[in-house]
């Protein structure tokens, strides 16, 4: 949970922000375990759960992911996309094209 909420986070400030986010939760938890309660950036609700189906970009890759079956190239090449980009974003909205498979 606590890597995904690291991965998740949109971090603003890049590698700054990562360095700053893990050492203040270093100071914070207990036993030398981070948590994702020890974030600073815990509070944020969007950063720890999936992203809202409400979000358009997240409902247009889902249904792109849907018809391709899990095809990240595909999704890419109809969305005039960046294969790597489609990743960014299955990531940011924590989708599993192996779900859209079969």
């Amino acid at each position: 949970m606590t890597l995904r909420a690291l991965i998740r986070h949109d971090w603003p400030t890049n590698m700054r922000g990562l360095e700053q986010a893990i050492t203040r939760a270093l100071v914070t938890c207990d036993r030398g375990v981070i948590d994702a309660a020890d974030l600073p950036f815990a509070a944020d609700d969007q950063t720890l759960s999936p992203a809202r189906p409400a979000d358009p970009l997240c409902a247009q890759l889902t249904a792109l992911l849907r018809t391709h079956h899990g095809n990240v190239t595909a999704v890419a090449r109809e969305m005039g996309k960046a294969r790597m980009q489609i990743q960014r974003w299955i990531r940011r909205f924590g989708l599993v094209p192996d779900e859209f498979r079969g």
